[in-house]
């Protein structure tokens, strides 16, 4: 079970990693910024990178991200 947990630990950090603005906390304040939607936006981009690139957890897996136009459902 580590081993999962430790490939989403890394999920998470790819997520700050890429998009270092969802990890600076004098930056966004609940209800000043609409956080929410900050992470929804970085995670799909993300996911968008991942198609492109593929990424550790992919590798961990064993498994091929679908297209850019799959994941998009174009």
């Amino acid at each position: 079970m580590s081993g999962y947990r430790i490939a989403i630990e890394h999920s998470f950090g790819k997520v700050v990693n890429l998009w270092s603005f969802i990890a600076f906390k004098n930056g966004l304040q609940i209800g000043l910024s609409p956080i929410g939607a900050y992470y929804a936006i970085a995670v799909l981009l993300t996911n968008l990178h991942t198609c492109l690139y593929r990424s550790q957890i992919s590798l961990y897996f064993k498994v091929v991200p679908p297209s850019v136009d799959s994941y998009l459902n174009l």
